[in-house]
């Protein structure tokens, strides 16, 4: 309680805050071991802020604020205002000595919060915390703010990592989810050649942060290509606007789809190769052309498209669910549910607007789906601009001939065991049919 009412005052000094009060020393910025660094001396006891910018200068991708270790040590919080030229993901290291206790810090950027939870150890060296906090910075403002939980733990300086391209020199203490990341990658590769429904990483590791999990989604992608071939597109997931609210989000999330995932159209699809089957009927939109460089509309992606397609995103269920669901972020950092996918014909153009097309799943003859496509985060073509651009500024390749399957229309059909064989037929008006048969 007594730290509850601490974060309260300083959200109130938060709100008062002078971002101009802080004097940079070095107006020529000084690059030491490949690291920009700006330092800077506090305007008070109580507060830190500035205005400091993020760019890409001569090819370095993140800059360093330094703060004078002997001004901070009674300071409980730290505020600063970022200015943001590069958005992307970035991730927040503290440097920092002392006794670290059990919860050293808690972290808040653009009021998404966690508290960073330190092994029990003294540092009489700088030590840098942590790689458990992946951010997606916008362009322009951002905040971040530092509430410092034990008295003993000094702080001395923050980096924001661009990209997680880079990991700064010296002795690092990483985070619980990222020390096991490799396990966890590990344990996903042996439940999915065991078929072995795996218990939600969140209650065997503790919290985690979606940029944490994106780390760890891309980390099971390399290993999974050796199996599954290139990746070939990304699904959406948790597009619709009852999703996100539901489960926090203000915006969807995605899964890479690899080659060798995809099915002929009209094609059979095993049943005993999934350990929970859902079927959903999408949008799915082709790439013409690489895409380099952030696109601006709409009019202008339609442009890079070639051709248009219903798609069944054929997902399967990682994670023991007799508990509780699993959270969005072992969702994302399973791969999204990715498993099998079946395109039909492309639909003739490409400049369609796509409002208002009406999905269905037949079964059997049965109409077990039906939606509308402007479920998909408005529309499936702001779904489209909005992954391209978030790929893009997470170093990710946006490539010729990627498939993006736009998220569902309605909740997934998951019939269970055997009530799950026989005919599906995608439909909507104007497009060919995508249809297959599930076998035992």
């Amino acid at each position: 309680m007594k730290n509850f009412y601490l974060f309260i005052i300083c959200l109130l000094a938060f709100s008062a805050c002078d971002y101009t009060g802080l004097t940079i020393i070095n107006e020529v910025h000084e690059e030491k071991n490949g690291i920009l660094i700006m330092e800077a001396e506090h305007p008070n006891e109580a507060s830190s802020s500035a205005e400091w910018s993020t760019d890409r200068l001569d090819n370095t991708t993140f800059v360093e604020m330094e703060e004078p270790a002997e001004t901070i040590d009674t300071i409980p919080s730290l505020l600063y205002k970022m200015e943001i030229n590069t958005p992307g993901i970035y991730s927040i290291w503290i440097k920092a000595k002392g006794n670290t206790g059990k919860d050293a810090f808690a972290l808040s950027v653009n009021q998404d919060n966690i508290n960073i939870q330190a092994k029990d150890a003294v540092y009489d060296e700088f030590v840098w915390f942590t790689r458990n906090s992946y951010y997606k910075l916008e362009q322009g403002e951002n905040i971040l703010q530092l509430l410092f939980k034990d008295e003993d733990f000094h702080p001395d300086s923050i980096m924001l990592l661009h990209n997680q391209q880079q990991t700064p020199a010296g002795n690092i203490e990483v985070s619980a989810v990222m020390e096991e990341s490799n396990n966890l990658v590990d344990e996903f590769i042996k439940g999915r050649e065991n078929q072995q429904l795996l218990q939600p990483y969140g209650n065997a590791y503790g919290n985690y942060s979606l940029g944490e999990a994106y780390h760890i989604q891309w980390e099971l992608a390399q290993r999974l290509k050796n199996e599954l071939g290139d990746i070939v597109g990304y699904k959406l997931a948790f597009a619709t606007e009852e999703a996100m609210e539901n489960f926090g989000l203000n915006e969807p999330v995605y899964g890479p789809l690899f080659k060798e995932q995809e099915i002929k159209n009209g094609g059979e699809v095993e049943l005993n190769e999934f350990m929970q089957f859902h079927i959903e009927n999408e949008l799915a939109l082709v790439l013409a052309t690489d895409i380099t460089s952030p696109v601006s509309s709409i009019e202008e992606l339609q442009e890079k498209v070639s051709s248009i397609h219903l798609s069944f995103d054929m997902a399967d269920g990682r994670f023991d669910r007799s508990g509780g669901r699993e959270g969005v972020n072992d969702f994302v950092a399973s791969g999204g549910g990715a498993h099998r996918f079946i395109l039909s014909e492309p639909v003739e153009g490409t400049n369609h607007d796509l409002s208002n097309i009406i999905l269905k799943v037949h079964h059997n003859d049965n109409v077990v789906y039906e939606g509308s496509s402007d479920n998909v985060y408005g529309n499936p073509w702001k779904a489209l601009l909005w992954v391209v651009n978030d790929l893009l500024e997470n170093g990710r390749s946006v490539q010729e001939g990627m498939i993006f399957l736009t998220g569902k229309v309605d909740s997934p059909y998951t019939p269970q065991g055997e009530d799950a064989l026989g005919k599906y037929q995608g439909t909507a008006e104007g497009f060919p049919e995508v249809s297959c048969q599930v076998v035992k």
